[in-house]
Protein backbone atom coordinates (compact mmCIF):
# COMPACT_ATOMS: atom_id res chain seq x y z
CA UNK A 1 0.00 0.00 0.00
CA UNK A 2 1.09 3.49 -0.70
CA UNK A 3 0.37 6.99 1.02
CA UNK A 4 0.20 10.56 -1.32
CA UNK A 5 1.72 13.28 0.26
CA UNK A 6 -0.27 16.35 -1.26
CA UNK A 7 -0.36 19.82 -0.58
CA UNK A 8 -3.73 21.93 -0.74
CA UNK A 9 -3.14 25.82 -2.52
CA UNK A 10 -5.17 28.67 -2.08
CA UNK A 11 -6.67 29.55 -5.67
CA UNK A 12 -6.54 33.26 -5.40
CA UNK A 13 -2.66 33.11 -4.31
CA UNK A 14 -1.28 30.15 -5.77
CA UNK A 15 0.21 29.79 -2.34
CA UNK A 16 0.57 26.44 -0.82
CA UNK A 17 -1.39 26.27 2.51
CA UNK A 18 -1.45 22.55 3.74
CA UNK A 19 0.63 19.38 3.61
CA UNK A 20 -1.15 16.10 4.23
CA UNK A 21 -1.29 12.23 3.58
CA UNK A 22 -3.82 10.18 2.65
CA UNK A 23 -4.03 6.57 1.17
CA UNK A 24 -7.34 7.17 -0.46
CA UNK A 25 -7.61 8.96 -3.95
CA UNK A 26 -7.01 12.97 -4.29
CA UNK A 27 -10.41 13.19 -4.94
CA UNK A 28 -11.87 12.04 -2.35
CA UNK A 29 -9.80 13.42 -0.05
CA UNK A 30 -10.22 17.05 -1.08
CA UNK A 31 -14.25 15.78 -0.89
CA UNK A 32 -13.15 15.75 3.09
CA UNK A 33 -11.27 18.57 3.61
CA UNK A 34 -14.01 20.96 1.60
CA UNK A 35 -16.87 18.80 3.82
CA UNK A 36 -15.57 19.21 7.45
CA UNK A 37 -16.53 22.12 9.53
CA UNK A 38 -13.51 22.54 12.05
CA UNK A 39 -12.52 25.61 14.13
CA UNK A 40 -8.97 25.25 13.81
CA UNK A 41 -6.57 27.09 11.37
CA UNK A 42 -6.92 25.02 8.07
CA UNK A 43 -10.55 24.39 8.49
CA UNK A 44 -11.26 28.06 8.83
CA UNK A 45 -9.21 29.03 6.29
CA UNK A 46 -11.33 26.05 3.90
CA UNK A 47 -14.63 27.17 4.83
CA UNK A 48 -13.30 31.29 4.12
CA UNK A 49 -12.67 29.47 0.34
CA UNK A 50 -16.17 28.06 0.06
CA UNK A 51 -17.70 31.56 1.29
CA UNK A 52 -16.50 33.04 -1.79
CA UNK A 53 -17.64 29.89 -4.05
CA UNK A 54 -13.84 28.80 -4.28
CA UNK A 55 -12.36 25.84 -3.11
CA UNK A 56 -8.42 24.89 -2.77
CA UNK A 57 -6.69 23.25 -5.58
CA UNK A 58 -4.97 19.94 -4.60
CA UNK A 59 -1.53 18.48 -5.86
CA UNK A 60 0.69 15.39 -5.46
CA UNK A 61 3.82 15.82 -3.82
CA UNK A 62 5.23 12.50 -3.30
CA UNK A 63 4.41 8.92 -3.45
CA UNK A 64 5.71 6.90 -0.66
CA UNK A 65 5.23 3.21 0.94
CA UNK A 66 2.14 4.05 3.88
CA UNK A 67 4.89 2.26 6.57
CA UNK A 68 7.04 5.81 5.42
CA UNK A 69 4.18 8.31 5.59
CA UNK A 70 4.96 9.93 8.51
CA UNK A 71 8.34 10.70 7.58
CA UNK A 72 7.54 12.25 4.56
CA UNK A 73 4.84 14.34 5.44
CA UNK A 74 7.00 15.87 8.26
CA UNK A 75 9.89 16.63 5.23
CA UNK A 76 7.68 18.38 2.80
CA UNK A 77 5.82 20.55 5.88
CA UNK A 78 9.55 21.18 6.91
CA UNK A 79 10.52 21.97 3.17
CA UNK A 80 7.83 24.31 2.77
CA UNK A 81 7.84 26.12 6.28
CA UNK A 82 11.64 27.00 5.41
CA UNK A 83 10.51 28.07 2.01
CA UNK A 84 8.14 30.83 3.37
CA UNK A 85 5.14 29.27 2.75
CA UNK A 86 2.05 30.59 4.93
CA UNK A 87 0.70 26.77 6.07
CA UNK A 88 -2.27 25.91 8.18
CA UNK A 89 -0.63 22.50 9.33
CA UNK A 90 -0.77 22.64 13.26
CA UNK A 91 2.10 20.34 13.75
CA UNK A 92 5.00 19.28 12.13
CA UNK A 93 3.36 16.11 10.50
CA UNK A 94 3.38 12.98 11.64
CA UNK A 95 0.36 12.63 13.53
CA UNK A 96 1.23 13.96 16.69
CA UNK A 97 1.50 17.23 18.54
CA UNK A 98 4.98 17.41 18.33
CA UNK A 99 5.74 21.20 17.14
CA UNK A 100 2.53 22.22 18.44
CA UNK A 101 2.32 25.79 20.00
CA UNK A 102 0.10 25.62 23.14
CA UNK A 103 -1.09 28.40 24.70
CA UNK A 104 -1.38 29.17 28.41
CA UNK A 105 -5.22 29.09 28.26
CA UNK A 106 -5.56 25.98 26.54
CA UNK A 107 -3.29 24.18 28.92
CA UNK A 108 -5.65 25.40 31.77
CA UNK A 109 -8.10 23.60 29.97
CA UNK A 110 -6.41 20.06 29.59
CA UNK A 111 -5.50 20.28 33.17
CA UNK A 112 -8.97 21.25 34.42
CA UNK A 113 -10.50 17.89 31.70
CA UNK A 114 -7.69 15.75 33.03
CA UNK A 115 -9.16 16.23 36.66
CA UNK A 116 -5.05 17.89 37.77
CA UNK A 117 -5.65 21.39 38.39
CA UNK A 118 -8.56 23.82 39.34
CA UNK A 119 -11.84 23.54 38.40
CA UNK A 120 -11.13 20.12 37.51
CA UNK A 121 -13.65 17.74 37.94
CA UNK A 122 -13.75 15.31 40.75
CA UNK A 123 -12.20 11.91 40.33
CA UNK A 124 -14.65 8.62 39.78
CA UNK A 125 -14.41 6.70 43.41
CA UNK A 126 -12.77 2.87 42.92
CA UNK A 127 -16.09 1.36 43.81
CA UNK A 128 -18.12 3.27 41.10
CA UNK A 129 -15.34 2.13 38.28
CA UNK A 130 -15.42 -1.26 39.94
CA UNK A 131 -19.50 -1.19 39.58
CA UNK A 132 -19.00 0.03 35.81
CA UNK A 133 -16.84 -2.54 35.18
CA UNK A 134 -19.17 -5.29 36.69
CA UNK A 135 -21.79 -4.22 34.57
CA UNK A 136 -20.15 -3.64 31.25
CA UNK A 137 -18.61 -7.59 32.06
CA UNK A 138 -22.68 -8.37 32.55
CA UNK A 139 -23.82 -7.46 29.37
CA UNK A 140 -24.34 -10.28 27.03
CA UNK A 141 -24.23 -10.42 23.25
CA UNK A 142 -27.85 -11.08 22.25
CA UNK A 143 -26.23 -13.02 19.15
CA UNK A 144 -24.55 -15.79 21.47
CA UNK A 145 -27.81 -16.68 22.71
CA UNK A 146 -29.29 -19.52 21.80
CA UNK A 147 -32.49 -18.56 21.85
CA UNK A 148 -31.40 -15.55 19.58
CA UNK A 149 -29.06 -17.60 17.44
CA UNK A 150 -32.54 -20.06 16.89
CA UNK A 151 -34.57 -17.10 15.72
CA UNK A 152 -32.20 -16.26 13.32
CA UNK A 153 -31.90 -19.43 11.58
CA UNK A 154 -35.70 -19.68 11.51
CA UNK A 155 -35.79 -16.11 9.23
CA UNK A 156 -32.78 -17.16 7.07
CA UNK A 157 -34.03 -20.57 6.42
CA UNK A 158 -35.61 -20.85 2.80
CA UNK A 159 -34.73 -17.31 2.11
CA UNK A 160 -34.11 -16.69 -1.81
CA UNK A 161 -30.98 -15.01 -2.93
CA UNK A 162 -32.18 -14.20 -6.23
CA UNK A 163 -31.84 -15.94 -9.54
CA UNK A 164 -28.54 -17.38 -9.57
CA UNK A 165 -26.66 -18.93 -12.86
CA UNK A 166 -24.49 -22.43 -11.98
CA UNK A 167 -21.79 -20.25 -12.54
CA UNK A 168 -22.28 -17.44 -10.37
CA UNK A 169 -22.76 -19.81 -7.21
CA UNK A 170 -19.23 -20.78 -8.36
CA UNK A 171 -17.93 -18.16 -8.34
CA UNK A 172 -18.93 -17.17 -4.93
CA UNK A 173 -17.56 -20.40 -3.86
CA UNK A 174 -14.95 -20.09 -5.03
CA UNK A 175 -14.29 -16.01 -3.23
CA UNK A 176 -15.15 -17.26 -0.30
CA UNK A 177 -12.58 -20.11 0.12
CA UNK A 178 -10.58 -17.65 -1.11
CA UNK A 179 -11.32 -15.42 1.29
CA UNK A 180 -10.98 -17.86 4.22
CA UNK A 181 -7.88 -18.84 3.00
CA UNK A 182 -6.68 -15.19 3.09
CA UNK A 183 -7.75 -15.00 6.65
CA UNK A 184 -5.98 -18.36 7.92
CA UNK A 185 -2.61 -16.09 6.88
CA UNK A 186 -3.78 -13.22 8.43
CA UNK A 187 -2.28 -12.66 12.28
CA UNK A 188 -3.75 -10.48 14.39
CA UNK A 189 -1.29 -9.90 17.14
Amino acid sequence: MVALIYVLIDPRTGEIRYVGWTNRTLERRLRHHIREKRTFHRGRWVQQLRRENLKPLIRLVQTVPLVVWQDAERYWIRFHREQGCPLTNGTDGGEGSLGRVVTEETRTKMRAALGTGPGSRPKRSQEFRDRQRLALLARVNPATQEAVREKISQTKTGRKLGPQTPEHRKRISTARKAYYERLKNVSFV
